[in-house]
């Protein structure tokens, strides 16, 4: 009995490390090291933000996270480092597998670069990536879920990303 209770854990271990992606490694990997930053806010909050709330922009809100299941944030302090900053850069994009993960868009702005990534699975975006680099400290906002892009946008105003207003001109077209 010992054996098969052994089996099992070591069976479900395999499985979920099977099901993380290259972006949710890539978190993984650098969340909580040495002068990178980590946010990570779970479908659980954005529930109870929901339950708390009246205010109707604050349902909006709930009704565009409703179906994300995790936004996950890391950002390197390029004042620590700059070789550190092309690394992290270079690192994400050469793991990041093509035949799984679209190029949305690409806007450069100045020195600064933003990549938009999706990745689908039955013909839904289950991953979406948003990568900034360039000018200032390199930037990966990763959403997961069943995520609809007009919602994206929706929700860069409400949180107050600026670089999601590239999204705007997706929802026009």
């Amino acid at each position: 009995m010992k054996h098969l209770t052994i089996a099992f854990f070591m069976l479900i271990s395999i499985w979920t490390t099977a099901q993380e992606t290259q972006a949710v490694k890539f978190f993984n990997k650098y969340s909580g090291q040495k002068g990178y930053t980590s946010v990570y806010i779970t479908k659980y909050m954005f529930d109870l933000f929901a339950k708390i709330s009246n205010d109707t922009e604050d349902k909006e809100f709930h009704e565009i996270t409703s179906k994300l299941n995790a936004i996950k944030i890391l950002t390197l302090d390029s004042a620590l480092n700059a070789k550190n900053s092309i690394k992290f850069n270079k690192e994400l994009l050469q793991n990041l597998p093509k035949s799984i993960y679209k190029q949305l868009m690409i806007v450069k702005d100045g020195k600064q670069t933003v990549n938009f990534l999706i990745n689908k699975k039955n013909d839904k975006i289950s991953e979406f990536l948003m990568i900034v680099y360039g000018e200032g400290d390199p930037v990966l906002i990763m959403l997961e879920g069943d995520i609809n892009l007009k919602n994206i946008a929706k929700l860069s105003k409400t949180m107050d990303v600026n670089d999601f207003k590239y999204l705007e001109k997706i929802d026009k077209k």
